[in-house]
């Protein structure tokens, strides 16, 4: 599909047609409806337009009007390899159910990534948008969220959502190592809105869905690839 967008795009610069500039939003190539109908909503065309955009983190002088939600994980692997996972991992990676990327700005230098582009790895600045898909599709929530600080010394990913969206706060990502070589994963959200009903009902539900659905991923990246090293070293052995 992708090729022949890029054939069909290819086809009418050569004829003369109207060119893309490659700053702008790209809305054909955007994935979700919901994405860019929210991407027109805050009234985003470039990516200048993006790289204005102003996160909503915690702040801990307001944290009794935010709520918080916990999930930790654990995967048999030493922690090195886990977080190199969690850096490098495609957004667009084995085509999530619930979580679908929608688009990607990277501040250095300024750039749009699209589902079928490379992937540099996560990187501080990276602003990204998602469509989350719950109850067989029927719910689409677009969500636009900044990556705050990646830190290689104490495995610790921080991401904020942005301002002009619904909810307001921070996730934090952070990996510990354990005794048995086994790494544990937290997740730690302080969020809020300006329902409490959305809080306190529908957001810890469709969030863990979400996060649990991310994590999954990670962890089944990261046993493939253990897998595979075994098996190369049992063929190696075998000679």
């Amino acid at each position: 599909m992708f090729k022949y967008i890029l054939l069909t795009c290819a086809a009418i610069s050569f004829a003369g047609g109207p060119t893309h500039d490659p700053e702008d939003i790209d809305f054909s190539r955007v994935k979700g409806k919901k994405v860019v109908k929210l991407l027109h909503g805050y009234d985003l065309e470039s990516a200048a337009d993006i790289a204005a955009l102003a996160p909503s983190c915690y702040e801990d002088n307001d944290s009794l009007s935010y709520q918080s939600h916990t999930k930790v994980m654990e995967v048999d692997a030493e922690i090195d390899e886990v977080w190199s996972t969690y850096k490098s991992i495609s957004p667009t990676e084995d085509n999530q159910n619930k979580v679908r990327f929608g688009l990607l700005f990277s501040p250095d230098p300024n750039k749009l990534s699209y589902s079928a582009d490379s992937y540099d790895g996560i990187k501080e600045g990276q602003i990204v948008f998602w469509n989350l898909k719950f109850v067989m599709g029927l719910v689409k929530i677009p969500v636009g969220q900044k990556i705050m600080e990646v830190n290689d010394e104490e495995k610790f990913i921080k991401i904020c959502y942005l301002a002009q969206g619904k909810s307001h706060g921070t996730q934090y990502i952070q990996l510990y190592p354990e005794e048995d070589g086994k790494t544990k994963i937290i997740h730690y959200t302080r969020y809020k809105s300006a329902s409490k009903f959305r809080d306190k009902r529908l957001y810890p539900m469709f969030h863990n869905k979400a996060i649990t659905e991310f994590h999954e991923d990670v962890i089944h990246k990261v046993m493939e690839k253990n897998e595979s090293e075994e098996e190369d070293n049992e063929t190696l052995s075998s000679k």
